[in-house]
């Protein structure tokens, strides 16, 4: 049996005289341009094989994709849902050879048998495709339930291998809107059935506008999937075969090859970057401005150490951060700048060094719990300016937070959320005492002030003194128990070197 991988969910399953093609996905996009395969490809549609037979597990639009089945030859038998509409408009299109998919009816197609299994409604299906002695099971983003699982067991006994959702954060839409149970449920269906070997299914992800959709899509990464099953079953975890469009898997008496990138009418993206999926949370207030005399580039330089500061003040304090280290917590910080680019840095609460510098792939971080913040707000939450909770009601930070832990017992989940580092580490009483109290001295000692109850003058606004704010970052520094070293070593501005030799002040 041969599995060719075209991405988006689409596959060729070929057994040794016929191939059949799943859910056909085969142009750049599809629902309207709202959702791409990802990872991004490209396919060359006239150098495809001919295929026996097209199946059609859902009648979605990223499994009935009419774009996508207008370029199969209406000779190809098509064996679908029993959805009026799906039918009429397959009908419609000039294929004459429908058949309609009836749950445990057998199908014969050459020397492949197919077997729909019952999906998460009556027009949704998974398939079992028997041949070459060996039996696959392709849920097709469904998740089936104990009794669809036993039932497959007794008719077909083990199950070689297995197609499933693994990292898809929503695949049964009748299912809780709660990602990790989802998760959770996901991981306990793969151990029900116990498959010799593993496939994680193909996914889509929106683009465009529709873009700030897919932190709510895929919650968790594939990666971090990858490792939950790892530590699940590490026997299974061994044999998880992880699939690009463009790949192909051959399995032949009991052993699976793998060729990468080979098809010679398929072919990811190669330039394509992890970070198009945009698996992030967004605040929802627009981007705030820096306060004057502070640059991106200035405040790019001192995030790391401000986030170092963070994991020095939970090793200094470990019963603040107790349940933080026992999840094994992870945090991501994606601070938006006003031009909305972003910063993204990671802390390991439970490793040394603290913040993790290189721009890791918001799509492949194993992270538990993702922050987005405004510059400016940091600032402010850092200074004492602003409170935590004041932030999170103007809606300049949001923050998503999957913690859990997962070994061969299954997925535990943390008990109660996790207060955000930041707030355990900065955003004290201190903190704010010290806002409130230069506050004050200021409005005491200025003689600015324009528009006091009955008085006419008019005097420019006062100009922000960014190296005061900084020296408020220095003093929350101490607040969170560093050494002054530390905090004073975080000058403002710092050094910033560039080819014309260093920082003029």
């Amino acid at each position: 049996m041969r599995l060719e991988i075209l991405g988006g969910g689409a596959i060729i399953i070929a057994g040794s005289d016929t191939s059949l093609l799943l859910n056909p996905l085969l142009g750049e996009h599809h629902s309207g341009g709202r959702f791409a395969p990802y990872p991004p490809r490209q396919i060359d549609v006239p150098q495809m094989p001919l295929c026996g037979a097209v199946l059609l597990s859902g009648v979605d639009p990223s499994r009935l994709d009419l774009e996508s089945l207008a370029r199969v030859p209406r000779s190809t038998p098509i064996l679908a849902p029993d959805d009026r509409l799906a039918l009429g408009c397959i009908d419609g299109l000039g294929f004459a050879n429908i058949e309609v998919i009836c749950d445990w009816r057998p199908v014969d197609a050459g020397s492949l048998e197919i077997i729909a299994t019952p999906g998460s409604g009556p027009a949704s299906h998974g398939f079992i495709l028997r041949g070459d002695g060996l039996t696959l099971w392709h849920l097709a983003r469904a998740l089936p339930d104990a009794a669809t699982i036993r039932e497959v067991h007794r008719l077909f006994g083990d199950v070689d291998l297995l197609i499933a959702p693994l990292h898809r954060g929503a695949p049964d839409p009748q299912g809780s809107g709660d990602p990790v149970e989802q998760h959770r449920r996901v991981l306990a269906t793969i151990r029900a059935i116990g498959p010799a070997a593993l496939i994680p299914d193909g996914v889509s992800a929106a683009i465009g506008p529709s873009a700030s959709a897919n932190h709510r899509l895929f919650p968790i990464s594939r990666e971090r999937a990858l490792l939950d099953l790892a530590a699940l079953d590490p026997e299974l975890g061994a044999r998880l075969f992880v699939v690009d469009p463009g790949d192909a898997l051959v399995i032949s008496e009991g052993v699976v090859a793998r060729e990468r990138g080979l098809l010679r009418y398929c072919a990811r993206v190669a330039d394509h970057e992890p970070a198009r999926i945009e698996l992030r949370p967004r605040p929802a207030a627009g981007p705030r401005p820096l306060p004057e005399g502070v640059t991106d580039e200035h405040f790019a330089a001192v995030l790391t150490d401000i986030l170092d500061a963070v994991v020095n003040a939970a090793q200094g304090d470990p019963r603040a951060f107790a349940e933080h280290r026992r999840w094994r917590a992870r945090w991501r910080y994606d601070v938006l700048l006003p031009d909305e680019s972003r910063l993204t840095r990671t802390i390991d609460l439970c490793a040394r060094p603290g913040a993790i510098d290189p721009e890791e792939s918001p799509a492949t971080s194993p992270c538990t719990a993702i922050t987005a913040i405004h510059a400016a707000s940091l600032i402010d939450l850092l200074s004492g300016a602003a409170s935590w909770s004041t932030l999170v009601a103007a809606g300049e930070i949001a923050v998503d937070t999957h913690l859990y832990r997962v070994d061969e017992a299954g997925l535990h989940r943390a008990p109660e959320p996790l207060i955000d580092p930041l707030v355990l580490a900065f955003a004290g009483d201190e903190a704010r005492e010290q806002s409130l109290a230069r506050a004050v001295e200021q409005l005491l000692t200025e003689e600015h002030v324009s528009g006091d109850m009955g008085s006419s003058r008019d005097k420019d606004a006062p100009q922000i003194d960014s190296e005061a704010i900084m020296r408020g970052i220095s003093e929350a520094l101490h607040t969170a128990g560093l050494d002054a070293n530390m905090a004073d070593a975080i000058a403002w501005p710092p050094e910033v070197s560039d080819e014309g030799g260093g920082h003029e002040e």
